[in-house]
């Protein structure tokens, strides 16, 4: 692959993948160099390297459930939910990233998990994806370009080639993982992992929610949030992470998960929710993440039951006291549905 080598430049990856059997799921692995040159860039962006992948799909076909989009999440949001599941974040390696001049070796995997994480086995089972039963999977990578990585100044120049040298392309390798050995097809639950991303300029009173309402029909699994300063380059980009920890700071200071008129969830600053999702995980989070997560037990029974949700009269959302934090403040809620074969197949 070639990467962008210009400040707004991208580029668009598409792979049709494995379908013989059941898929757990995919590694990515990019490894590439980054020449800097001209002059130095101004910053570092937050969430690089692994931001060297802005957004990535996997869409199926299915036999049971038609075509879905089971994954369709910033890759930074990949690379942080694969950290707090396994209280460890995946592998970068290379030269670290800095702003002067120079060569940087930047390598980055990045886990794509199709079931249920951290639930029982035979439930994790459950929602492998049965890749049988599909006519197509294709995955869609739109790769960043390096003004994603590093902010240029007026005349820095971006050059990538092959990783450990001054010529040739960037690689992106792509690690299957396979179910073997089962004697039977059985049917599976399908578990959508995707996201939206609201504005935060504007001010939300307590009990309220921001942007839309959630979707009914499925139950939901776990609700992240994400609340940051988009870069200009993307609204999936972040330039700065916001991270309130008074009332009156901006962002999201004191969050609720509302369905209906009832606070399911709620706390007095948003740093409580932050070190609830590190009691939960393991691992504290990178900062302007928390995470709620229904399954908390390892039973996906517990998972909040959206599909028993009338859809005309009932509605969830994420809110609370939220301070207008200014021009490209985003917040991105991330969230896991769980699609039942039992009911698709009605």
């Amino acid at each position: 692959m070639t990467a962008g080598t210009g400040p707004g430049a991208t580029q668009n990856v598409i792979a049709s993948l494995l379908q013989d059997r059941y898929l757990h799921g995919y590694d990515l692995v990019f490894k590439g160099r980054l020449a800097i040159g001209t002059a130095a860039g101004t910053a570092v962006l937050p969430e690089a390297p692994q931001s060297i992948f802005r957004r990535v799909a996997v869409e199926i076909h299915h036999t049971i459930f038609g075509t879905q989009r089971i994954i369709d999440l910033p890759g930074a949001t990949l690379f942080e939910r694969a950290k707090l599941f396994n209280r460890h974040a995946p592998l970068t390696f290379g030269t670290p990233l800095a702003t002067a001049t120079g060569n940087y070796d930047i390598g980055v995997v990045l886990p794509l998990i199709f079931p249920l994480e951290n639930v029982v086995e035979g439930q994790e089972f459950k929602t492998l994806l049965d890749a049988i039963r599909t006519s197509s999977i294709q995955i869609y990578l739109q790769m960043a370009p390096a003004a994603d990585l590093v902010t240029p100044a007026g005349t820095t120049t971006f050059t990538w080639t092959a990783y450990g040298s001054g010529t040739g392309s960037p690689t992106l390798d792509v690690i299957q993982h396979p179910v073997n050995g089962l004697s039977h097809a059985p049917e599976m639950d399908l578990v959508l992992k995707h996201d939206r991303t609201d504005s935060l300029n504007n001010a939300v009173a307590y009990n309220n929610v921001n942007g839309l309402w959630m979707p009914v029909g499925n139950d939901v699994r776990l609700v992240g949030l994400k609340q940051y300063t988009a870069s200009t380059n993307s609204v999936d980009v972040v330039s700065a992470a916001l991270n309130p920890i008074v009332g009156t700071d901006n962002g999201i200071a004191q969050p609720q998960l509302l369905v209906g008129k009832t606070a399911i969830r709620e706390y007095a600053s948003w740093q409580a929710f932050v070190h609830e999702t590190a009691q939960h995980f393991g691992i504290t989070p990178d900062t302007g993440y928390a995470v709620w997560d229904f399954v908390n037990r390892g039973n996906r029974l517990d998972a909040l039951p959206a599909s028993t949700y009338p859809r005309t009269n009932t509605q969830w959302g994420y809110g609370g006291v939220i301070n207008a934090a200014g021009a490209n403040s985003q917040v991105e809620a991330f969230f896991d549905e769980i699609l039942s074969a039992s009911a698709y197949k009605k």
